[in-house]
């Protein structure tokens, strides 16, 4: 097969992974996205890409895509934060599977600190779940200055 076959090969690959995205897209009935090429802030690892107008169905389905500035700086800084209490709690050893009727601990923030809380019964998504221990040793550096979460 030549460069040039297999090139043809590879993008027709892509194109079928696009159309399939495209189609889940379409069948869903969850929400219904109204975003606008050009006029949207797309959400990347450590930047906000203003006037984005690449391709909104992948963008969609990861959910990086905001209709103001501010809204995308928000989930930026949201996305960083619980990106580095993951990364903290994998790199301790910690992280746990959330499991009904045991102890789920997470770091909240309360009042004015962050602290180490957990639930036995109520999952929430956005939350790190990780073993006591983890929670307690992050709650400590928070505290003292050791880790932060925001970068």
């Amino acid at each position: 097969m030549t460069e040039l076959e297999q090139a043809q090969q590879q993008l027709k690959e892509v194109q079928a992974t696009v159309d399939r995205l495209v189609e889940e897209c379409k069948k869903s009935k969850e929400f219904e996205w109204s975003y606008v090429k050009g006029q949207t802030y797309a959400i990347w690892s450590e930047i906000v890409d203003s006037g984005y107008d690449g391709d909104h169905v992948v963008a969609l389905k990861h959910g990086r895509l905001r209709k103001t500035k501010e809204a995308a700086d928000d989930a930026l800084a949201l996305n960083m934060r619980v990106g580095r209490l993951h990364a903290l709690a994998e790199q301790l050893g910690g992280l746990k599977e959330w499991l009904r009727w045991e102890e789920n601990w997470y770091i909240e923030f309360y009042k004015v600190e962050y602290s180490a809380g957990y639930s036995c019964t109520v999952y929430e998504p956005e939350k790190v779940y990780m073993t006591k221990e983890c929670a307690k040793q992050i709650s400590k550096m928070l505290k003292d200055g050791t880790f932060k979460l925001e970068v």
